[in-house]
C-alpha cells in the first residue's frame, strides 16, 4: 500500500500522464522512463496500446525507447512491456510504411547480427548485434521482438 501511495505521489509530483495501467504495474525506475505526451511516439504508442489490449495484451508499461534514430522519418519508439513479454515497436506516420524494408540477418560468433535495407532508409551505422530477433512489420509499424511465441501473438494481433 505504501509503495503504491508512493508510485502515485511520484507520478502527481513529475507530472507523468502514464498510458493506461502504467501506475499499478510499473516500477519507480520504469515510470522515470515512462513515454510522455510530449514524445513524439507518444500518440502511436497510445493507439498500438489500445489495439492491442482490446487483443487480449494486458499493458503494463509503455516506455521511451532508445531505437528512435534508428530510420529517417520515424515518428518515434517505445517499448512496451506487457504481460506476454516485452518489445520494442517503431512507428511511421503514414501513409508511409515499413513494406519496403528488408532485414538481413546472419549469426556471428557469439550473437546475431542484423543489417537493414529499403525505405525507409535506415541508420549510417546500420548494424545490431545480439540475441536473436523477430521482425514483425504491419503498415506503419515494425515490431522488435526477442521470443518467437510473443512474435507470433503480437503478428496475429496487429493484422485483425
Amino acid at each position: 500500500m505504501v509503495v503504491v501511495i508512493l508510485v502515485i505521489a511520484l507520478v502527481g509530483a513529475v507530472g507523468l500522464a502514464p498510458l493506461s495501467g502504467q501506475v499499478e504495474d510499473c516500477s519507480p525506475l520504469d515510470l522515470s522512463a515512462a513515454i510522455q505526451p510530449t514524445d513524439r511516439a507518444y500518440e502511436p504508442a497510445r493507439a498500438l496500446s489500445e489495439h492491442l489490449e482490446r487483443r487480449g495484451f494486458r499493458i503494463r508499461c509503455v516506455l521511451r525507447s532508445h531505437m528512435e534514430s534508428l530510420f529517417e522519418g520515424l515518428a518515434g519508439a517505445a517499448l512496451y512491456r506487457t504481460n506476454h513479454g516485452d518489445f520494442e515497436a517503431l512507428f511511421l506516420s503514414p501513409p508511409d510504411t515499413f513494406d519496403q524494408l528488408t532485414v538481413n540477418e546472419r549469426k556471428g560468433r557469439a550473437s546475431w547480427v542484423y543489417s537493414l535495407e529499403g525505405k525507409p532508409k535506415p541508420w549510417p551505422v546500420n548494424r545490431m548485434e545480439g540475441r536473436r530477433m523477430q521482425f514483425v512489420k504491419h503498415a506503419h509499424r515494425l515490431l522488435l521482438v526477442r521470443d518467437e511465441k510473443l512474435a507470433a501473438l503480437l503478428q496475429e494481433a496487429i493484422e485483425q
